[in-house]
């Protein structure tokens, strides 16, 4: 008996059409530092059955500093203005979509890790003003990075603490999580802790960002801002930290071989 789904021979067509009219779907702008790309190889098209253009040589983009627009863009996600998306937990979704983030929701970022202390300082979900959701996606892309990695299910928290809360839940008044500059990911075993600790040695602590092609008003520092904190099975990832490119390890933590050299 046939099933609810269309035949091979139907899905192919469909997407044969979609291809030729250019809308099959993508998701980020570029590859990001580090991953693996696919070679897609050379095109075979002969240039010379297109008609004569007069295009303008374009400048590329210039940039102020390494700020989260930059980065955002150098990870291979898209820049959407958060202001123009509604500012609830639904309109940061659609944000999130619209960067690319693919492993995380909303919802990971914003529910409180105690929601007891939560209620008590007035927060049923921990969403920050929109003027920082930049921040969010730029640990979005590279907790996607990391997701990506290791090949299984990776756990966000602790993204934007409050003062109330973070001062109920013992954190450090001068950290990262109440600027919304960092989040906690736990991983599934200390293995892939272990495995995501040596990707972010190798790619962003030990190298300089590739500013290759990249246009700067002025010098800027081409090592990437980074506080990296390390448990047994968790990483706490910060970027652009207003304390500075930073590390430290917690009591938990258990060291591997394969680990990286960084920490």
């Amino acid at each position: 008996m046939a099933g609810p789904f269309p035949s091979p021979t139907h899905g192919a067509l469909v997407l044969a059409l979609l291809l030729a009219c250019g809308d099959a779907p993508t998701e980020r702008q570029a590859p990001r530092p580090g991953m693996p790309t696919e070679d897609h190889g050379s095109s075979t098209e002969d240039a010379s059955s297109h008609e004569p253009t007069s295009e303008l040589p374009t400048d590329p983009p210039r940039w102020t500093t390494i700020d989260h627009p930059f980065l955002l863009h150098y990870l291979g996600g898209h820049d959407p203005e958060p202001t123009t998306f509604e500012d609830s937990v639904e309109g940061f979704q659609d944000y999130l979509d619209e960067v690319g983030i693919v492993f995380f929701s909303a919802h990971e970022y914003v529910t409180p890790h105690n929601p007891t202390v939560a209620a008590s300082c007035g927060y049923d979900e921990l969403l920050p003003p929109q003027s920082w959701w930049r921040r969010g996606a730029v640990l979005g892309l590279m907790a996607d990075d990391l997701r990506e990695l290791v090949g299984e299910p990776v756990y966000m928290r602790n993204w934007w603490r409050p003062p109330c809360y973070n001062q109920g839940v013992g954190g450090a008044a001068g950290g990262d999580h109440p600027d919304a500059d960092a989040v906690d990911l736990d991983f599934r075993s200390e293995r892939s802790r272990a495995d995501a600790q040596a990707w972010l040695c190798e790619v962003y602590w030990q190298e300089d960002l590739d500013l290759s092609g990249y246009v700067f008003d002025e010098q800027v520092d081409p090592r990437l801002n980074l506080s990296i904190g390390l448990g047994g099975r968790t990483i706490h990832v910060g970027v652009l930290s207003t304390n500075g490119r930073r590390h430290w390890k917690y009591g938990s933590y258990v060291a591997l071989s394969g680990s990286g050299s960084c920490w």
